[in-house]
């Protein structure tokens, strides 16, 4: 083949494969394969409210316990005063959205045994904090 024609084959398969469009934060649980954790500062009716969650797919949340492995964290701030930051003291997990900012965030994270994480505000870390710990069971409230 031709240098041009390898080079003109080369650019054409790349244009498929590439949609072109911003894929940051497309990820989801179905096209990752993922469980799926799901993180919400704020509330619907009121976004400034003093409410901070971490549920599972299931919509259980998490606060107590939660079994280690690579999960899709899908973050809903929904604030302008608080924000939501995933992390811990050992672990190589440090996922935060802006105090000052709203939005949507997805990472892939992963969560090891026998680690201890927390969720916070940043803002509010007395009042709007929960620990959790990586453990081969899960225990977690509706």
């Amino acid at each position: 083949m031709r240098p041009f024609a390898l080079f003109t084959a080369v650019v054409a398969l790349a244009a498929v494969g590439c949609g072109g469009g911003d894929d940051e934060g497309s990820a989801t649980a179905e096209t990752t394969g993922l469980a799926r954790l799901i993180g919400t500062v704020g509330s619907k009716n009121d976004p400034d409210a003093y409410e901070i969650h971490l549920t599972t797919q299931d919509g259980a949340e998490v606060t107590t316990t939660l079994p280690p492995g690579e999960y899709l964290l899908e973050i809903n701030d929904q604030s302008k005063i608080h924000n939501f930051h995933l992390g811990g003291p050992r672990a190589a997990v440090d996922v935060a959205t802006d105090v000052a900012g709203t939005g949507r965030k997805t990472i892939n994270v992963l969560l090891q045994e026998p680690e201890s994480y927390i969720y916070v505000c940043d803002a509010h870390p007395t009042t709007m904090n929960v620990t959790f710990s990586i453990h081969g069971r899960i225990r977690t409230l509706n």
